[in-house]
C-alpha cells in the first residue's frame, strides 16, 4: 500500500513539474489568435482613443471657428478681396478647390496618424498578411477620378461664364507699348494715357460701377499683359492678335494695373491707375475730358 501512495506520488510530481505556466496556458487557449493584453489594458487603450478623438474635433472646431468670417484674407487663401462679379466667381472656385485639398488631406493625415498611434508594433507577432483588398483598391480608384470630375466641371462652367461678354457693354480699348497703357473709349471719343511709373502721373482708366464693361487688347510692339489683382484675372496683350474679356465692378475705389509678362527694360514700371466709380461721376468725368480734349485739339489744329 505504502509502495503503491510512493509511485503516485511521484507521477504528480512528474505531470506538475512538467506543466506550463497557468498565464502560458492562457494564451494557448486560442491557437492561432492574438495575444489578449492583461487585464487593465482595455480600459487605458480606449481612454487614449477617446483623447485622441476629443482633441481630433477640437482642431477642426478652432479651424472652423477661424474662418468664420465669408470673406478675409484667411477664407480667401490669399486671394486679394475681388472687387468684381468675375472676381468672385473666381474667389469661389479657388476656395472650392482648397476645400477639397484639405479634406483629402485631412483624411489622409488622419489616416496616417490612426496607424501610428492604434497599430503601431507591439511585440514580435507577425500581423496578418493581405495580399490585396479589391473594394479598397476600386475605392482609391474612384475616388481620384470623381474628384478630378467635378473640379473639371466646376472650372469649365466658370470659364465659359467669366469669358462671356455681353451684347450691351461699355467697350473699352486697351492699347499697350513699351512702357505705357492708353485707354480709348470709342462711344464718347475719349482717350487717356499716361507715362511709366517714376516719369509722370500714370495712365487712368475710369470706369463705372455696376455696368459690364469690355475690354479689347491690342499691342504696338511686343506681348504684355493686362492685370489688376483685384479683378483676380489678366489676360495676354499680343502684337497682331487682339483679346478680349469683360468685368461688372461691384465696389468703388482706386487700383494699380500692372503688366504682368516680362515685356524689357522697365517692365515693372509698367504700371496704371484703375479708379472704379458711380455712373453719375464716370458721366461727370467723360463730359470734362470730352470738353478737355475738344479744346485741346481746337487749339492744336
Amino acid at each position: 500500500m505504502d509502495r503503491c501512495l510512493a509511485n503516485l506520488k511521484s507521477a504528480l510530481g512528474d505531470v506538475v513539474g512538467k506543466a506550463p505556466p497557468l498565464t502560458l496556458i492562457h494564451r494557448q487557449a486560442a491557437p492561432g489568435g492574438r495575444d489578449r493584453a492583461p487585464r487593465g489594458t482595455a480600459p487605458k487603450r480606449s481612454r487614449r482613443r477617446a483623447n485622441a478623438l476629443r482633441g481630433g474635433v477640437l482642431a477642426v472646431l478652432l479651424l472652423c471657428l477661424a474662418g468664420c468670417s465669408p470673406n478675409d484674407t484667411f477664407t480667401r487663401f490669399g486671394f486679394p478681396n475681388p472687387v468684381t462679379t468675375q472676381g468672385a466667381i473666381t474667389l469661389s472656385l479657388w476656395q472650392g478647390s482648397w476645400i477639397a485639398g484639405l479634406l483629402v488631406g485631412a483624411v489622409v493625415w488622419g489616416m496616417i496618424l490612426w496607424s501610428v498611434i492604434f497599430h503601431r508594433k507591439r511585440g514580435d507577432k507577425l500581423p496578418p498578411q493581405v495580399r490585396y483588398n479589391m473594394p479598397i483598391e476600386i475605392l482609391y480608384t474612384v475616388v481620384p477620378f470623381v474628384l478630378i470630375a467635378v473640379l473639371f466641371y466646376y472650372t469649365a462652367k466658370d470659364e465659359n461664364t467669366i469669358d462671356n461678354i455681353p451684347a450691351n457693354s461699355l467697350q473699352v480699348n486697351v492699347t499697350g507699348f513699351q512702357w505705357s497703357w492708353e485707354f480709348n473709349y470709342p462711344k464718347y471719343g475719349v482717350t487717356t494715357d499716361g507715362y511709366m511709373w517714376g516719369q509722370g502721373p500714370l495712365p487712368l482708366l475710369e470706369i463705372p460701377k455696376g455696368e459690364s464693361i469690355e475690354f479689347n487688347l491690342t499691342s504696338t510692339d511686343v506681348i504684355h499683359s493686362f492685370w489688376v489683382p483685384e479683378f483676380l484675372f489678366k489676360r495676354d496683350v499680343i502684337p497682331g492678335h487682339p483679346n478680349h474679356f469683360a468685368i461688372t465692378a461691384t465696389q468703388t475705389g482706386t487700383f494699380i494695373g500692372h503688366c504682368s509678362e516680362l515685356c524689357g527694360l522697365y517692365h515693372s514700371r509698367m504700371l496704371f491707375t484703375v479708379k472704379i466709380v458711380t455712373p453719375a461721376q464716370f458721366n461727370t468725368w467723360i463730359a470734362h475730358e470730352k470738353a478737355t480734349q475738344s479744346t485741346v485739339t481746337g487749339s492744336t489744329s
